[in-house]
């Protein structure tokens, strides 16, 4: 039995969704049927126009443990997902998306940490990326191989990076996420990665380093460069790390990940039609010049091709690449 000593719920799995119909069915499926005593979900619904409600009606007709929350307007996709940690009632909050999929054990394991080591802030679920047609894109995204328990935050970073922004592959203690200013993180589309960064500097948190979940990678909301500017929002975060006692080498290299990653984004966003404007520019400088001045200029200098030059630069910097 994994419950806590109160007899109180120990795990929710909080899915938050908008429209999720054609993939909350499969997300939900690979999640009920490892229920037990002690975990429940809570579905977060933000105002869906499609057959959401439907869906998780059939599901709660057989599993009780499912708890549906309507919001009365769409909120932003980062005040749902606080509304559902916040309406959860488990010790601890698995944040997991409405279209990613849970492997088989996974739930077991997390119980099983989570009984063994009470006194946790964070877990981070190592996880794999698939195209949607089953295709595995990386099998293991953190490299760690073993199971490691961090006496802090620092350690924690260090080892999994930035495993964490996503989103289906956090654990938190609730009540730290309640207690944490959230703020300054919604609208960034990284209101988990921003929360749990900041309040786990100074406590334990763990890997469980087994894939049990599984990212079904989808380009469709990557519309208008959008990616570009999510990894300007994020950069941004790990900036503000060593204002919660991170050392800056941490910040470094997080940010050094994103940063090898920029150019190719920016190649990217031209092709997409991104709009090119003085506050983008201007993003690009100050979240990397200071650390990482050559893939900072790089895309600078890319951003301000002339849109029909972005095949051959893609081309020839997915040469470079490979030389």
């Amino acid at each position: 039995m994994m419950q806590d000593t109160a007899g109180e719920i120990l795990l929710t799995i909080a899915i938050p969704t908008y429209n999720g119909a054609s993939t909350l069915q499969d997300a939900l499926d690979s999640v009920v049927t490892q229920l037990q005593t002690g975990v429940d979900i809570l579905i977060s619904d933000n105002a869906s126009t499609d057959e959401t409600a439907v869906i998780v009606s059939k599901f709660q007709a057989e599993f009780p443990q499912i708890h549906y929350k309507r919001n009365d307007e769409n909120v932003g996709a980062d005040r749902n997902f606080d509304l559902a940690i916040r309406q959860a009632s488990g010790k601890f909050v698995w944040l997991f998306s409405d279209d990613d999929l849970m492997e088989l054990g996974a739930i077991k394991s997390v119980l099983e940490v989570l009984t063994r080591h009470p006194e946790l802030s964070a877990l981070f679920v190592n996880y794999a990326v698939y195209s949607p047609d089953n295709k595995c894109l990386d099998p293991r995204v953190s490299a760690i191989k073993e199971d490691q328990y961090f006496e802090d935050g620092e350690m924690f970073l260090r080892a999994v990076a930035i495993g964490p922004i996503f989103c289906s592959s956090n654990v938190m203690r609730r009540s730290l996420w309640e207690s944490a200013d959230k703020t300054r993180f919604i609208g960034t589309s990284w209101v988990h990665y921003g929360v749990i960064t900041s309040v786990i500097r100074n406590t334990p948190a763990y890997c469980i380093a087994k894939p049990y979940v599984r990212l079904i990678s989808r380009a469709k909301w990557n519309t208008k460069g959008q990616l570009f500017k999510l990894t300007l929002t994020l950069a941004r975060i790990i900036n503000q790390l060593p204002a919660y006692g991170y050392s800056p080498s941490v910040s470094r290299n997080l940010l050094g990940l994103l940063a090898k990653s920029l150019p190719i984004t920016a190649i990217n966003a031209k092709r997409d039609d991104i709009k090119i404007t003085w506050e983008l520019i201007c993003d690009v400088l100050r979240e990397f010049f200071h650390a990482y001045p050559g893939y900072s200029a790089l895309s600078f200098f890319l951003l301000l091709l002339p849109n029909g030059l972005y095949t051959v630069t893609y081309w020839a910097y997915k040469r470079i690449r490979r030389s």
